[in-house]
């Protein structure tokens, strides 16, 4: 398994957090693990949301329901530089 996009963003009000992270599997199939977190004042974060989803191949990885979200918009502009 190797790790080929992560990112996290914290919204302005600093009560949100969304990560997605990207990992290519070993027989060279993709899974997309989108999360949600509730940041609290302590600095107490917990997840609401988690989806996982896989992808055989890197083209139906770019067409996924992912790709519409802002991190996912973010990962097809990373990816496409990289091929």
């Amino acid at each position: 398994m190797l790790v080929i996009f992560e990112n996290t963003n914290i919204n302005t009000k600093g009560n949100k957090k969304f990560t997605l992270s990207v990992t290519q599997l070993a027989d060279d199939s993709y899974s997309v693990t989108q999360r949600t977190y509730n940041i609290f004042r302590d600095g107490r974060e917990i997840m609401q949301y988690e989806k996982n989803s896989t992808f055989g191949s890197a083209a139906e990885l770019l067409v996924g329901e992912f790709t519409r979200s802002r991190q996912g918009k973010l990962f097809v502009e990373e990816f496409a530089k990289n091929q």
